[in-house]
């Protein structure tokens, strides 16, 4: 990362530590997923932007997450969550992002009423 402008002041710095952090933790992330799409065949192509893997992965285990925390449930573990990620990019280079979020609630209710299902239950490690 480079200098960063602060738009609203035209001020020029340095990122901070945790911007630089975050930012090698993103690119690991994408890289992880792209290997896995490459291995199995499925998931993000090139036509899906950093960004958007970034995004998808977020709001997926943030939403699982918190619809877990919610209901008193356990959450999937990572390896699991990771698979279910991979799941998602893959639909949302189908269907686009505007349906993944629909998929995305009904996956969750679908967990949280009868648990997980068995296109799910592989553990996609790195």
């Amino acid at each position: 990362m480079g200098t960063v402008i602060d738009l609203a002041t035209g001020e020029y710095r340095l990122p901070t530590r945790r911007q630089v952090r975050l930012a090698g933790l993103f690119r690991k992330r994408v890289a992880f997923f792209r290997e896995a799409a490459a291995t199995f065949g499925e998931g993000p192509t090139a036509f899906t932007s950093d960004a958007q893997i970034i995004d998808i992965y977020q709001k997926v285990t943030r939403d699982f997450s918190e619809a877990c925390r919610l209901a008193g449930k356990t959450p999937p573990n990572r390896w699991i969550m990771n698979f279910i990620v991979l799941k998602f990019l893959e639909v949302g280079e189908v269907v686009g992002a505007e349906i993944l979020g629909a998929l995305l609630e009904c996956e969750i209710r679908w967990y949280l009423q009868c648990g997980l299902r068995k296109i799910y239950d592989y553990e996609l490690r790195p």
